[in-house]
């Protein structure tokens, strides 16, 4: 039988590291120094190009972040290959090819996409890489077919619930969807009808939405005109939420719209302004939730992690949302706690490990077992006010 693991990170102080300087550029590696107890080759795969680049960022810094702080500490020290995805299922099986083959990882942290993330567990699972995702895909967490894999972000199903939660303690019932045409918008329509089912929750409209496009008021006048107290936001990436933004503010629709966590990025209140940011609410994780105080997250681990990520990035100010690097930062820590308490690289005994962890992170408090690859549960999820944020911590919504 196995025994229960406890972990927590111990956020490293005074690392003294920026993240530009020790920072790998895509295809480029961050060697580690001085002596260590282990030595670590792990590969990144970040969307460093294309529309989902300003995610890919946040996962390189949490990364690069996580890397500097273990190689000072010295028992764990990672070389960190990164490469880039291009949030393209075509290059990101060329990028893990080359992670796998002419890199020979020991580790894959990411992708983040869930195109990228459906490219690149087919070679590393036979390849017996353990990979730590921050894909919201259900299957990256079904250790049936992925059993090297395992999931730090919450999955297309836990999003739904968080949907359906948020809709029934608001006395709303009637949603209207606009959803990305690829595998991340039609799993998360799926799983808000199942997780709907048998509530006074009725999905009165679905329109679908190009990625790329720039223009949603054709989609979501329909959406107005059915009658929906909610705007469901099923898309992924920034300028897919500037679009639908747009188009529900210059229709004047007064409803809130329930988005993913990338609603909240930086980029997009750039995009539409203050005002245009009124009632929209990101999935996020409660521990990176303000505590009531401006600006300071509800989990003392979350409030060190933001402290050394501007120090480490440079940062004075932070605006927008950064909870994907800290999702990329406890993966990486994740990694690290499962190679000392180990003391081995063995794919095996890691993933064996990783199947029997509970790991107390700063996005969230992670728990894995043999039968379920995703440390994420519903309890870690709350609405955030993605337009009344404080230097990157966003108040809970109302």
């Amino acid at each position: 039988m196995n025994v229960r693991r406890w972990i927590a990170i111990t956020a490293a102080v005074g690392v003294g590291l920026a993240i530009s300087g020790c920072g790998s550029s895509s295809g480029d590696s961050t060697a580690s120094g001085g002596d260590c107890a282990q030595s670590v080759k792990l590969g990144l795969l970040a969307t460093l190009s294309g529309p989902g680049a300003a995610l890919g960022e946040l996962t390189k810094n949490g990364a690069e972040l996580a890397v500097s702080q273990a190689n000072e500490a010295g028992d764990v020290c990672i070389d960190l290959v990164v490469k880039d995805d291009a949030g393209d299922p075509t290059k990101a099986s060329q990028a893990t090819r080359e992670l796998v083959d002419q890199e020979e990882v020991d580790a894959v942290a990411g992708p983040l996409l869930t195109g990228p993330t459906g490219a690149a567990l087919p070679i590393t699972t036979p390849a017996k890489i353990v990979s730590i995702v921050t894909s919201s895909a259900k299957f990256a967490g079904d250790p049936t077919e992925f059993p090297y894999t395992f999931q730090v972000t919450s999955q297309s199903g836990t999003l739904a619930d968080a949907y359906v939660a948020y809709m029934k303690d608001h006395g709303l019932t009637k949603a209207a969807a606009l959803v990305v045409n690829n595998e991340f918008g039609t799993d998360l329509l799926s799983e808000f009808k199942r997780a709907s089912e048998g509530t006074d929750i009725e999905l009165v409209s679905e329109e679908t939405f190009v990625s790329g496009s720039v223009d949603a008021a054709p989609q979501v006048s329909k959406m107005k005109a059915s009658g929906a107290d909610t705007f469901l936001n099923m898309l992924a990436v920034d300028p897919d939420h500037i679009a639908a933004i747009k188009a529900r503010n210059s229709l004047d629709w007064d409803v809130p719209m329930l988005g993913v966590q990338s609603i909240a990025n930086a980029s997009i209140p750039q995009a539409v302004g203050a005002d245009g940011m009124a009632k929209v609410y990101a999935v996020g994780y409660r521990n990176l939730a303000s505590d009531g105080t401006a600006g300071v997250p509800s989990s003392p681990l979350a409030a060190t992690f933001k402290t050394d990520y501007m120090k480490a990035t440079g940062a004075k100010t932070l605006d927008g949302s950064f909870y994907m690097a800290a999702s990329t930062y406890d993966a990486v820590n994740l990694l690290v706690a499962a190679y000392k308490e180990t003391g081995e690289t063995d794919s095996d005994a890691v993933k064996d490990y990783l199947a029997s962890a509970t790991y107390d992170g700063v996005a969230a408090s992670y728990e894995f077992s043999s039968d379920n690859h995703n440390g994420i549960t519903v309890e870690d999820l709350t609405f955030v006010d993605a337009g009344a944020g404080t230097d990157g911590i966003m108040p809970i919504a109302g």
